[in-house]
């Protein structure tokens, strides 16, 4: 399964191990560059390949994303859950 994170904190970085155990993480979003780009080699360190995205729109776009983590603040939450389900 080729799972794709918005949001790349904290709550994201510890579920990085169990996201691996259940697929791929092919795409992570963040609007902070630097917590993104830890994200992505993070998550591209055992030999996948991990796209990041400044807009979590983006990723939904991002054909290979088959399933989304949503790790952003509670508010925002609703809004990314219903983009994604629609997208796919």
């Amino acid at each position: 399964v080729g799972i794709g994170v918005i949001g790349c904190g904290i709550r994201s970085r510890e579920l990085l191990r169990a996201l691996r155990a259940g697929g791929v993480v092919v795409a992570a979003a963040d609007c902070d560059t630097t917590r993104r780009d830890d994200y992505v080699a993070r998550a591209s360190a055992e030999g996948g390949s991990s796209r990041g995205y400044a807009d979590w729109r983006e990723l939904l776009d991002d054909p290979r994303v088959e399933a989304v983590v949503i790790g952003t603040p509670d508010h925002w939450h609703a809004p990314m859950c219903l983009a994604a389900m629609a997208k796919k």
